[in-house]
């Protein structure tokens, strides 16, 4: 009978391999050697990990609809029964529900755009959390922190669009007349 000495581990050793000798009680002693070999069987036993914790990314507004402008990578050190991770959106403090503007790739962890983003009518960052999860139900969690970059899409617009005054045709060089006030909802250098 041959029976374990302490706990395998596929992950670190997956092949075991040893020879047994038997010998009888014969004189002369007669012996024989076999070859026993048994391959560990993978457990989900290693919860995922992913290669960065926090990835501070930020993407011009509009960006076209479709486009991945990040690649998260988990890996599993369990075999390819328990290793394959699926990627999504978590239900951590952003899900995919509160921000339906990304969305990741399943298989390769690409975050991508999938709805029009317009900073100046709506939030300029987003936190988003993503989850690897294995077959046997094994999760990780990272952070995306994602700037929503402005670009010079609005044109300055005035307030009010027409100004009528009267000026004495008497009054000296350097009377001001009026202050006219114009907006745009574009942000630092476009706004």
């Amino acid at each position: 009978l041959i029976t374990t000495a302490s706990a395998l581990d596929r992950e670190t050793q997956a092949e075991v391999c040893f020879l047994v000798l038997a010998v009888d009680g014969g004189e002369p002693a007669l012996s024989s050697t076999a070859t026993v070999t048994f391959m560990v069987e993978d457990v989900n036993d290693n919860e995922p990990v992913f290669q960065q914790q926090l990835y501070n990314v930020s993407i011009p507004e509009h960006t076209d609809v479709g486009k991945c402008f990040l690649q998260v990578v988990a890996s599993d050190a369990d075999g390819p029964e328990f290793g394959m991770l699926l990627y999504s959106l978590s239900d951590g403090f952003d899900s995919q529900e509160k921000h339906p503007l990304f969305q990741i790739q399943p298989h390769t962890g690409e975050l991508c755009v999938s709805h029009d983003i317009d900073r100046d009518s709506g939030q300029t960052v987003y936190d988003i959390v993503v989850k690897a999860e294995d077959p046997g139900g094994l999760s990780a969690q990272m952070y995306v922190h994602i700037e929503i970059e402005d670009l010079n899409d609005n044109q300055p617009v005035f307030n009010p669009e027409e100004y009528t005054m009267s000026i004495s045709s008497h009054a000296p060089p350097g009377t001001e007349i009026v202050t006219v006030i114009a907006t745009d909802r574009d942000s630092g250098r476009f706004g």
